[in-house]
């Protein structure tokens, strides 16, 4: 049995991380600023899982989850930052727009590692793994912001995994294309590009199983995602809602 620290957990991939470790027999200490909905995997395993109330903008309910933990020595061998923001761009360019996803997407993930790193370091060993995007590697149009805070974390997770190269602490990120959820929902695109929420959770978890690394998928959407990029911003807002 691993130790599982995961956020985003409300719904969602992280969601499904929780419930097909939880089903698998692993422990999971989640959290997520919405509440986890009820279901019949987590209810019948209640003592396999923690859920707690964390907003990961909010400084001061990252201390509170922190301290939390040290009451209940609780420390995770795996950590999966998965909470993010998601927003197409405005018509003008805004910094407080950038600020809000950088919040969630790079400092809501960062802090995490600033406490848990020198941890894995006294005890010589753990994992750390970054729910990035596509869109950090491809930038297409109407998703720069997004793009933009996901190739910080990602590119700084680059850096850490180079450091820490010759220890036993690892750094995983892991670029998926669409995965059927409620950020999806405003792009109208064939099914053979979107990857179900169940699938993708369970690609995830076996990779890190396997010592992780960096992680694309669906091939498919890799292969052609160099070539959204070049889709003129008029036909590609015709693919997605409320544009």
């Amino acid at each position: 049995m691993k130790k599982y620290f995961i956020t985003g957990v409300s719904r969602g991939l992280g969601l499904e991380l929780m419930k097909q470790l939880v089903a698998r027999g692993d422990f999971v200490y989640g959290v997520s600023r919405m509440e986890i909905p009820e279901d019949l995997t987590l209810n019948g395993s209640k003592e396999k899982w923690i859920w707690r109330s964390c907003d990961v903008a909010q400084d001061d309910e990252i201390l509170q989850t922190i301290e939390h933990q040290k009451s209940i020595n609780f420390l995770p061998d795996i950590v999966i930052l998965n909470a993010g923001f998601f927003c197409l761009d405005k018509d003008e360019l805004r910094w407080v727009d950038y600020q809000k996803l950088f919040k969630v997407n790079c400092e809501g993930a960062l802090k995490w590692v600033e406490y848990y790193l020198p941890r894995f370091n006294a005890r010589k060993g753990g994992h750390f793994v970054y729910i990035s995007s596509l869109s950090a590697k491809f930038p297409s149009p109407l998703r720069s912001m997004y793009s933009a805070s996901k190739a910080y974390t990602s590119t700084v997770f680059q850096g850490l995994k180079e450091n820490y190269g010759s220890t036993e602490i690892r750094f995983t990120r892991v670029f998926p294309g669409l995965i059927k959820t409620a950020m999806s929902s405003d792009f109208k695109l064939p099914g053979v590009f979107i990857y179900s929420v169940s699938k993708a959770a369970k690609k995830i978890i076996s990779f890190i199983d396997s010592g992780g690394g960096d992680l694309y998928f669906p091939y498919l959407r890799v292969l052609i995602q160099p070539l959204v990029a070049l889709i003129p911003v008029k036909i590609l807002a015709k693919l997605m809602k409320n544009v």
